[in-house]
């Protein structure tokens, strides 16, 4: 609360400049209220209404600063005496707090609007008639104004438990755009390991967009204003970011097309964990046996193709739907996340190669499909501790993998035709790019040891390469994949 606090005694000293003979609050003052009343609110995460332009009954812009002194007063009480449950997310916020959230906000408004009225009465360029003006407080120059440079600090309005409300800051050597400000929005939610989908950036109340941004910038260019604070406002289900310190341990999936021994190999990891007794690293296998029965049902659900019933699609989709949830499970669960994950595929994989291609055959509901997406975009999609460190990606001819696939005879399997493994080949294609840095592919045509030899001296220079963990942590968990051949006798 130090922060928002010392917000209200800025803006408390900025009318006290505005008190008395021959002072007046400028122009430039207000803006600056104005935008500290908004970034307080973002500090107590209060949503402020639009601003109401208060009555004009002859008010010069000198009368409101004893008025906007007073408010501040007023919040800096309230805050006071409210202070440990203010510093808590808006949901957790209980008792008679809930009842001064509303006078909060009504309090800041007023500071707001009495602002925007005094920049109304006041011409854009005039001087600042106190020389006892803050010090913080911007200057109006002829080289200011002329200046192609702008600072721009996003900060995020939402409060990071430990770690404020965290900006960064950059400098543009000419005006930016509103694709340039996105960007420097989600460079810092990338760097707090949470992306979203869809976010808002905010200045003065104003929600920016392509049309409006470079208007705005203007407007406060010519103000002299060589820097903007934008609020960075998170929508969809994600309202809070995750905190770095709250990095999960390692996740590396075994993905591949059907047929391609993924589960040989998940087999062979399975026996080296049991012998091995390994409590550092976890292997979690598609629950397939499990939903063996419902397995059967989404293939005779494909096998009939566009006679399929009603009651096979939603069969099918609340397959991908339990799928799905497996998967997100393994990204996100904190208790399996607290030891080192080889789990079979990827949910990349399960969103957008499979959901996508059963959404493709019309046997995955629309709903369904849509629903997972969101999931997956707004809680997993960018989001680095959530998604594989690693994939070791097991490549195979479409034609070997439909021999295999024959050979081991698992029921349903028989509706797999090559047309639907050379889809998959394709969406895997576009998923894991020859450019992808996290993808170790491996030829999955050799001797199970060989395999494991192989993901053992390529996975750590992958692991470290990317310093998701300490190196002595990855030369430990790398281990696991050790050639368990017993050596030859002479």
């Amino acid at each position: 609360m130090d922060k928002v606090l010392n917000n209200l005694r800025s803006i408390q000293t900025r009318c006290d400049c505005g008190i008395g003979e021959n002072r007046r609050l400028s122009y430039q003052s207000a803006h600056e209220i104005y935008l500290l009343a908004g970034e307080v609110a973002g500090q107590l995460q209060l949503q402020l209404p639009a601003i109401q332009e208060p009555p004009r009954g002859g008010f010069q812009p000198e009368d409101y600063a004893p008025l906007v002194c007073a408010e501040a007063e007023g919040l800096i009480r309230l805050i006071r005496q409210y202070e440990e449950q203010l510093g808590k997310l808006p949901f957790l916020r209980t008792g008679a707090v809930t009842e001064e959230v509303g006078k909060l906000t009504k309090q800041l408004d007023n500071i707001r609007s009495a602002m925007s009225e005094v920049m109304r009465l006041c011409p854009e360029n005039s001087d600042v008639n106190s020389s006892q003006m803050h010090s913080e407080t911007r200057e109006t120059t002829a080289s200011n104004q002329s200046a192609a440079s702008m600072k721009v600090a996003v900060k995020l309005m939402h409060w990071l438990q430990g770690r404020g409300y965290p900006r960064k800051d950059k400098e543009f050597d000419r005006l930016p755009d509103f694709l340039d400000l996105h960007d420097l929005g989600e460079a810092l939610l990338c760097e707090l390991n949470s992306m979203v989908v869809d976010f808002d950036l905010t200045l003065d109340g104003t929600i920016l967009q392509n049309e409006n941004t470079k208007q705005v910038l203007k407007r406060l260019k010519g103000e002299g204003s060589r820097g903007v604070c934008i609020f960075l406002v998170l929508k969809g289900d994600q309202l809070v970011s995750i905190p770095a310190d709250k990095a999960t341990k390692i996740l590396v999936c075994i993905d591949g097309n059907i047929g391609s021994r993924k589960s040989d190999f998940m087999k062979k990891l399975l026996e080296i964990n049991e012998k091995s007794g390994h409590q550092q690293v976890r292997v979690i296998r598609e629950p397939l046996k499990e939903l063996e029965s419902d397995l059967t049902e989404f293939w005779n659900a494909v096998e009939a193709g566009e006679d399929a019933s009603d009651e096979q699609r939603a069969q099918s989709s609340r397959f991908e739907e339990t799928m799905f949830d497996h998967h997100y499970q393994v990204a996100t669960n904190p208790d399996l996340r607290r030891t080192h994950l080889i789990s079979e595929r990827s949910m990349e994989a399960k969103v957008h190669v499979f959901n996508e291609l059963t959404f493709k055959k019309g046997k995955l509901l629309k709903e369904s499909r849509d629903e997972m997406q969101r999931k997956f975009h707004v809680n997993i999609r960018g989001q680095k501790c959530y998604q594989p460190h690693a994939v070791v990606f097991f490549e195979i001819s479409v034609q070997k993998a439909h021999e295999r696939i024959k050979e081991r005879n698992r029921p349903g399997e028989e509706y797999i035709t090559q047309d639907y493994l050379t889809d998959i080949e394709a969406k895997y294609a576009a998923l894991y790019p020859p450019s992808a840095a996290n993808v170790i592919r491996l030829d999955s045509d050799q001797p199970m040891e060989d395999l494991l030899v192989a993901v053992q001296s390529e996975l750590p220079k992958l692991l470290k390469k990317q310093q998701c963990a300490s190196d002595e942590e990855i030369d430990s968990f790398t281990q696991f994949f050790q050639d368990v051949r017993s050596e030859p006798s002479n």
